[in-house]
C-alpha cells in the first residue's frame, strides 16, 4: 500500500516515484488529500496511469488536485464518509495567468471526460463538495468501499 496524504506537491511525486521505482506492474495507493499544486498532481497522475493494475482508495477527503490522481487508477473507489471537492485552476486574478488558467482548465477536464460526463463533471463543479455516494453516481469513483465493495448497479 503507497499512501498519498497531505498536500499534493514535489514530496509527494518523489514518494511515488520512490516506491514505484522497480516498475511494478500493479499498486495500491490510499489518498487523503486537500490538493495541491495541480503540476505535481499531473505527474502523480501520468506515474500511477502507467500502471497495468492500479486501485485509488480516498478516504477523509479528496479535494482538488487529488481528485485528478484519483482518475488515473484503474479502480477508483472511496470509503463511505469520503468528502469530494472541486473546483476550476485558481491562479488568481491577474490578467497575465488568463491563458495559463484556461490551458489547465482544459486539460483538467479533458482528464476527467475520459470517465465521467460532460454534465457530471459540471455538476461536480456547481456543488463544490459532493459525498462518496453522489461521487459514485457522478462516476468519479467505481466503487464505495467499506470493507466490502459497493459498486454502480451492473459494475460488480
Amino acid at each position: 500500500m503507497i499512501y498519498l496524504v497531505g498536500e499534493v506537491d514535489e514530496n509527494m511525486v518523489l514518494r511515488v516515484l520512490t516506491c514505484l521505482d522497480k516498475n511494478p506492474k500493479r499498486a495500491n495507493f490510499m489518498l487523503n488529500s486537500i490538493g495541491g499544486s495541480l503540476s505535481d498532481g499531473l505527474a502523480i497522475y501520468d506515474r500511477i496511469r502507467a500502471l497495468p493494475v492500479s486501485t485509488i482508495t480516498a478516504t477523509g477527503v479528496c479535494a482538488s488536485a487529488a481528485t485528478v490522481i484519483l482518475q488515473a487508477a484503474k479502480i477508483r473507489r472511496a470509503t463511505p464518509t469520503t468528502q469530494f471537492q472541486f473546483h476550476l485552476v485558481d491562479f488568481g486574478d491577474t490578467q497575465d495567468n488568463k491563458d495559463f488558467k484556461t490551458h489547465y482548465d482544459n486539460v483538467v477536464f479533458k482528464l476527467f471526460k475520459k470517465r465521467v460526463s460532460w454534465t457530471s463533471y459540471q455538476r461536480a463543479l456547481k456543488e463544490k463538495v459532493i459525498d462518496t455516494f453522489t461521487a459514485l453516481e457522478l462516476g468519479f469513483i467505481d466503487e464505495i468501499y467499506d470493507g466490502k465493495i459497493h459498486a454502480k448497479p451492473g459494475l460488480s
